[in-house]
């Protein structure tokens, strides 16, 4: 019995033997192609990661330059954003370029020119929802710089009705504004007093509306004694 079992056991050993030469050649090339492959994802992973950080600084030069006032250095830099070709960093150059290409023509020309991109960026039904909320942040900084108050009053109503954009602080604050310059200082208070208590909201936000609200305040202080000399 103990010899048949040895017998058995030199069989299948010499079976496994001959399929190991067989076979042993593609388990050699799938361990060195995964050694390969996880190698060059790391490879590009990294790659990846250092020109994410370029066009992140690059980008953020360009808005520094463009905060400055020099045109040409920004439209350079966001140039050399969309040639790095970061998807996410190059398709906010495109639109900080196409801004700047349009603003740069005079007067209500250039106004109109940045309103028409943004519209149509904002539009496209292929615009990523990150970009077309900045799109329609910028539309409404248009509007509010034109003192346009239809243009305004329009923009404001459209972006109440979605909730992503009713609470963002920037509508607030320019619903705040509208409110005031139209006349309803009660209502612009009471915005300017939910940004102020909101923890969330950024400390440049909340100081300017506690400006506003003390604003409000001393016009409403200057408007009582004439109430009482009037009565």
């Amino acid at each position: 019995m103990d010899l048949i079992d040895e017998v058995v056991e030199e069989v299948q050993h010499e079976k496994l033997l001959n399929l190991w030469s067989r076979f042993s050649i593609f388990v050699y090339i799938f361990l060195g192609c995964v050694i390969i492959g996880t190698g060059m994802y790391a490879f590009w992973k990294e790659h990846e990661e250092t020109e994410t950080k370029k066009a992140s600084a690059f980008y953020a030069q360009g808005l520094k330059f463009e905060e400055l006032g020099q045109l040409k250095e920004a439209q350079e830099t966001f140039q050399g954003v969309i040639a790095l070709g970061v998807n996410g960093f190059k398709a906010l150059s495109e639109l900080s370029l196409g801004s700047l290409r349009s603003l740069q023509k005079e007067g209500v020309e250039g106004v109109q020119g940045s309103r028409k991109f943004l519209e149509d960026l904002v539009s496209f039904s292929k615009t990523p929802k990150s970009l077309r909320r900045i799109g329609v942040m910028k539309l409404l900084l248009l509007d509010v710089e034109s003192k346009d108050m239809s243009f305004l009053k329009e923009r404001l109503e459209s972006l109440l009705k979605e909730k992503k954009m009713a609470s963002s602080f920037l509508v607030q604050e320019v619903r705040a504004s509208f409110e005031y310059q139209s006349g309803n200082l009660e209502k612009s208070y009471g915005l300017y007093e939910a940004l102020l208590k909101d923890p969330k909201a950024p400390h440049g936000v909340r100081h300017r509306a506690l400006r506003m609200m003390m604003f409000l305040k001393s016009k409403e202080t200057q408007k009582s004694p004439q109430t009482e000399e009037v009565t």
